[in-house]
Order: C-alpha cells, then structure tokens, then sequence
C-alpha cells in the first residue's frame, strides 16, 4: 500500500530500528551469555514452542494469515461501504496499512527481553498478555485477558447472530422471528462447546481453507446476478456514518492469532514481508468484494452480502455454506475462556461451558442486527487489540530508544486512533438505541 511524506518517513525510521532492536535481541540472547545471568524466563503458562515439532514456512504461515483475515468480515464489506460512502475504500486502506503496522510491532514487543530494563534474566514472551503483563506488570496482564475474553466471547455471540440470520433468510416461511431463531440455534450450538477440541478444528481447518475460493465464488455470483437496472441505486461519495469504521476494523482483527503464528515460523525474519502480502491481498480482496457489492445494491444493500443474491438456488448454496462454516468454528473462540475458567472451578467443566453458550445467546438477544453487533465489537474489542493496545506497549518498551519525531509520531497516532474509536462506539451505541426505539415504537402500533 502506498503512502508519502510524513507516514512514510515514520515507516522507513521504524522498519531500521526494528531490525536493530531485533539483532539487538538476538545477540543479547546468543552472544556472550553468560548461564549465570541468563536465564530463561517463560511468561506464559505454556511453554515456548519447538520449532522442530510445530514450526511453520513462510508459505504455510501465509495461508493461515490468510485464512483468518478472510473470515473476518470480509462478506459485510458493502455494508460498511453504505455507512461511509465511496470514502470508505480510502479508510480501508488506511486501516488494513495500520493494522499491519501494529502487527509488527506487536512482533517487536513480543521479542523484547529483560536486559533492555536492565533485569537479569532474558525474557521469553509467548502471547500478547505477556507483553501486557512486560509493559505494565499484573495489570497490564489482566487488563489484556479482560478484552480478549470479551472479544473471544462477542466473536461467538456474533456467530451466533450470523447463524440465526441466514437460517431466518432461508426460512422465510417459518414463523419465527430473530429472536425465536437465536434461541433454536443456541440449543443447536450447545452440544459444540462440549466436543473435543481436535474434532471441531480439523472440521474448522477444512472450511477455511475454502474461503478464498467461497469469496471469490461471492464475488462471481453477484456480478453474474446483477440487477438489470441500476439507474434506482443512490450512492454517496462520502456519508461517514462513525460507526461503520468498526465493521473495518473487525475485518483485520487477529493480532492475538498472529502472535501465535510468528512465534511458530521458521524464519521470523520474514514476518514483515508476510504481514505486508497477507495485508495487502486481504485488502484486495475486501475491495472487490465490498465495492462490486456496494455498487450493484447501494443502499439496498444487507449487513451479508450473500442476502442480497437474487437467485434462489445460488442464494441457498452460499448461504448454507457459510453459515455451516460459522457453526463449525462457533466453539472455538470460547475455548480459551473456557479452558482459563476451569483452571480456576475445577469440576464445573459443564456448567462453566453450558453457561458460556447461554452468555453469547443473551448478547445475542440484546443485540441482534449483525452488521451493528459487529461494528460495536470492532470499534471496542478490536479497537485495543488492533490499533491502541500495540501502540502504547511499544512505545511504554521502546520508547525511549525512538527519535523525537519517531516518538510523537506515535504518540500522535496513539491519539488518533482512541479519538476514532471513541467517535465508532458512540455512533455505534447511538445506532443501536434507535433501533430498539424503533422496533419498540413498531411493537405498539401492532398492539393498537
């Protein structure tokens, strides 16, 4: 992605001394050790991986980046595009330039060792509440577990809205409303959460590595089943409706998994040329399928592309894919919760799991327009772990190694970044009140 001036002063100057903190480290690690002063301290509970067991290629590394950057919001793309216009290929590209800057620099932040504190033991971080915990001790540990649980818990609250969507558009005639088919889908999720881990994920691996096929079968299909009249469509060049820019930002939210992954590849050199690609081919993609779509329905357009097929029978075949791809991979973001549970109620793994299903069944109730649920998770959840959280741990650990102008530029877009998301909940929060007026004045014009 291109970018001048300013930003691209700032990407160069970070790119130099990211390889410097980074050979930096490893010379610290390797050269001049002494077994007395450096010793090994994990963080995590697990610990760090044997590359010879589980190590990963640049090339596997990509597609399973790629693999989690398309199933991430990639189908309500048009709709975001119906909140902020044409403009909202601009802010796309900005943000998918963002978040993977602060991919990188959560790499760098992961790599940090205690000596740059002046502690006498190398650190060995795993996993991004290690490098909360790193930067601002127990705190900043458990205030990183705190939103990713949240975020682990809303991702599975809004499958579950996916779910009850699609099965209420492919069942018009069953009389049942949102509500009713969140409720029938939940009890149908519930035996997930208690299947052995293994199963759901190989079953979950298979999908997904369907999805770039299924994206670009989407995006095949809508062109094919255009409207044959678009001269009706209103478009805005630039509409800016906050609230959308949190649908973007959910579309790029995996840092947590990244973390995973580079820390499994063979050659962590070459995570900046893989985050670059994996970035820009998501980018691409999102484009095309959100620009054909916003094009084609305008303002018409649903909170799922898929809703807006014309043909029936293409319509069904999508759709059931999908969504069987969503309740495949329902259980799995609640995993980690479920398992940091139990490590604390031992015994209760039933009650622990049952009552996590009926947690995201009651979010879902409280909230269930997809495209809304999504963009309030996006602008809070994603938020910190996208854009504000990478921000200020790298410059809480490196700071004081950056130039002035590196340093402010930062701070800067530290700024920006919390004022944009503060801006994205509001509009998101102020949106989903209106709804539920709405809905509420229509239920008393039904009673009259």
């Amino acid at each position: 992605m291109a970018y001048g001036g300013p930003l691209q002063r700032i990407a160069v100057e970070t790119q130099t001394l990211i390889k410097r903190l980074v050979q930096a480290n490893s010379r610290n690690g390797m050269d001049g050790a002494s077994p007395k002063t450096k010793k090994p301290n994990t963080l995590s509970r697990n610990k760090k991986q044997n590359k010879d067991d589980d190590s990963l290629t640049t090339s596997a590394a990509f597609w399973h980046c790629m693999t989690l950057v398309l199933g991430l919001g990639t189908l309500t793309m048009p709709y975001a595009l119906k909140g902020l216009g044409w403009a909202g290929l601009i802010i796309l590209a900005f943000l998918a330039w963002l978040s993977s800057y602060t991919a990188k620099l959560l790499c760098v932040c992961i790599d940090y060792t205690g000596e740059n504190s002046g502690l006498d033991k190398m650190l060995i971080l795993n996993s991004y509440p290690d490098i909360g915990q790193v930067a601002f001790g127990t705190a900043g540990r458990q205030l990183v577990e705190v939103v990713l649980y949240v975020d682990l818990v809303a991702s599975s609250a809004l499958f579950l809205v996916f779910i009850a969507t699609n099965l209420n558009g492919l069942f018009p005639w069953i009389p049942l409303d949102r509500f009713q088919w969140i409720i029938l889908t939940t009890m149908s999720l519930l035996p997930t959460i208690h299947m052995k881990l293994s199963n759901l994920s190989y079953l979950s691996k298979i999908g997904s590595y369907v999805m770039i096929a299924l994206v670009l079968g989407i995006l095949y299909a809508v062109i094919a089943a255009a409207p044959e009249d678009l001269e009706g469509n209103e478009y805005d060049l630039a509409k800016f409706e906050m609230a959308a820019i949190g649908n973007i930002v959910f579309a790029f939210a995996c840092h947590g998994t990244l973390l995973t992954i580079y820390r499994r590849m063979e050659n962590p050199a070459d995570v900046d040329k893989l985050f670059d690609q994996v970035y820009a081919t998501g980018y691409l993609l999102k484009f095309l399928v959100g620009a054909t779509g916003y094009f084609l329905f305008a303002q018409n357009v649903g909170d799922q592309v898929t809703l807006n097929l014309p043909q029936e029978w293409l319509k069904i075949i999508v759709t059931v894919a999908v969504t069987l791809k969503k309740w495949l991979t329902y259980a799995l973001p609640l995993e980690p919760v479920a398992i940091a549970a139990e490590e604390k109620w031992k015994d209760k793994t039933i009650t622990i799991r049952t009552g996590l299903v009926i947690l995201t069944a009651l979010l879902a109730l409280c909230l269930p327009y997809f495209g809304l649920f999504q963009s309030l998770v996006g602008s809070v959840c994603a938020g910190f772990l996208v854009l504000i959280f990478p921000l200020v741990f790298y410059l809480k650990l490196y700071g004081h190694k950056l130039s002035k102008f590196l340093f402010w530029a930062h701070a800067a877009l530290l700024v920006f970044c919390v004022l944009l998301m503060i801006v994205a909940t509001y509009d998101s929060l102020a949106q989903a009140q209106e709804l539920f007026e709405n809905a509420e004045d229509d239920s008393m014009d039904l009673t009259h």
